[in-house]
């Protein structure tokens, strides 16, 4: 466990799969903001049922530099890795709490348990999914359509989730946002200005942004013609 994390009593994870559910031993802990849950090159010990907060996934060039390659969410499966040695750093983007189950104990399981191993295939799928949305993303030349395209990538999360979508709400930094979307904190900020020159968008604060007119949402989005 990464140093800070704090765990409580043992217990048994249970994760909704439809009706039909599993239990693995389990521990619950809490990691404040910026706390790693496990480091990048580190061999896996265990997975993370993340049920509250908010957690990055990035690797760190040799500059120092981070490059985020996901983020992950409240009932996200993280640690899974090849060659059972992580490829990225997970770090707490806010305080955050997570059933925390040794790979000990996980892997005798699936030899045994197909709806286990069905989960864990459906984790593989979703995380796959999420790297195409990340490369579409990249894909894009305009700044401005990153930042729309991550706005929308939040919404659905939202939305999946059940949580009201009067307003985006980003638990991350700005500088967070640039490595993921791959543009300097400098264009991320001209991003979300330009989005709310248009009447594309509303921002409260740091942390909360309201799609205001979809339509020049959108367009914005489509426009890969205009000014970064």
């Amino acid at each position: 466990m990464a140093a800070g994390a704090r765990a409580g009593d043992p217990g048994h994870l249970s994760i909704p799969r439809g009706r039909a559910e599993f239990s693995l031993p389990s521990s619950f802990v809490r990691l404040r903001r910026g706390e790693r849950l496990y480091q990048e090159g580190e061999r896996v010990e265990a997975l993370f049922h993340i049920v509250t907060g908010m957690v990055k996934l990035y690797t760190t060039f040799l500059d120092g530099k981070q490059h985020i390659m996901s983020f992950s969410f409240p009932d996200d499966l993280i640690g899974l890795a090849p060659n059972c040695t992580h490829v990225g750093s997970a770090e707490a983007l806010t305080p955050v709490t997570a059933y925390r189950m040794p790979m000990a104990a996980v892997r005798p399981r699936l030899r045994n348990d197909p709806d286990l191993e069905f989960h864990l295939i459906c984790q593989l799928s979703h995380d796959l999914h999420q790297a195409r949305r990340h490369a579409t993303l990249l894909s894009r030349h305009r700044a401005t359509a990153r930042i729309g395209l991550f706005l929308q990538m939040l919404e659905a999360n939202q939305n999946a989730r059940g949580e009201s979508l009067q307003e985006i709400y980003l638990p991350m930094k700005r500088s967070d946002i640039g490595a993921y979307v791959g543009i300097s904190l400098e264009a991320v900020g001209r991003s979300f200005r330009r989005l709310a020159n248009r009447g594309a968008i509303t921002v409260r604060n740091r942390r909360y942004v309201q799609i205001t007119n979809r339509a020049e949402f959108e367009a914005a989005i489509l426009d890969e013609n205009g000014h970064n």
